[in-house]
């Protein structure tokens, strides 16, 4: 059974904490997930990059220097090197110390209790690698509610291919119609549109198809309320408590 379904009205709405909670904790850290699963959040979206030594590591930027104390590009880094840097400090002094967390702290993190994962992979893996990344979510007993985003229609037929039991999205800015036509055709599960480019009648057209419509949302209630009401499925957001609040409100 794949984890994105279509939202039944009335009913809570699901909720993806965009970083974690980035509005609460460092972006692709450990606190800033944990701070989205203590308000709601059903996934935790994050952003998989591999070190120069292969491993995965979680870092959105190509380069470390906004987001840790250290400076380089992610790809000449070790893991070993990763392990060394402070990833909290420049959010906030209370962050102090946080580690830069590898694919498999998330995934230990997400068995161990945590919410799901939904992994937006680096336009530049492979086959080989995206194996290895599905392979990783298989053996932590995460497929089930595992989530892979990307812009590549290649890179998440590669992922079914590896374990069809995680779900797919394809990122796109615009061109719905031929996105949605697509999408059907090569058997994702649901449509992540920039969050510029949501309409009501795209919503409307994608659930005529059967597909479930993702997106990223502005920390603004009113955004907020105005998505719900056109019908988005899953909201992915800095701030998991405020779509709650806006929507109950």
């Amino acid at each position: 059974m794949k984890a994105i379904h279509i939202r039944e009205s009335p009913g809570p709405i699901p909720v993806i904490g965009h970083r974690g909670a980035c509005a609460h904790g460092p972006e692709n850290t450990i606190p800033a997930f944990a701070a989205a699963q203590a308000q709601g959040a059903s996934w935790v979206e994050v952003d998989v990059k591999i070190t120069r030594d292969d491993d995965f590591v979680l870092m959105h930027d190509p380069t470390v220097n906004r987001t840790t104390d250290g400076e380089g590009r992610v790809e000449d880094l070790t893991m070993e090197q990763f392990q060394s840097l402070d990833a909290g400090s420049w959010y906030r002094s209370e962050f102090c110390g946080t580690a830069v967390p590898s694919l498999q702290d998330l995934l230990d993190w997400s068995a161990a209790g945590g919410c799901g994962v939904c992994l937006h992979v680096d336009p530049t893996f492979d086959a080989d690698t995206l194996g290895r990344v599905a392979e990783l979510v298989t053996v932590t007993g995460e497929a089930h509610r595992g989530l892979v985003i990307s812009s590549s229609f290649d890179q998440l037929r590669w992922v079914r291919d590896a374990c069809d039991q995680i779900s797919t999205g394809i990122l796109y800015p615009a061109g719905q119609n031929d996105t949605l036509r697509h999408s059907l055709e090569e058997g994702v599960d649901f449509l992540h549109p920039h969050r510029k480019t949501v309409t009501a009648a795209m919503i409307n057209e994608a659930h005529k198809a059967g597909l479930p419509v993702v997106s990223c949302i502005d920390p603004d209630a009113e955004l907020i309320r105005s998505r719900f009401e056109w019908g988005l499925d899953v909201f992915s957001c800095d701030d998991p408590a405020l779509v709650f609040r806006a929507i109950e409100s």
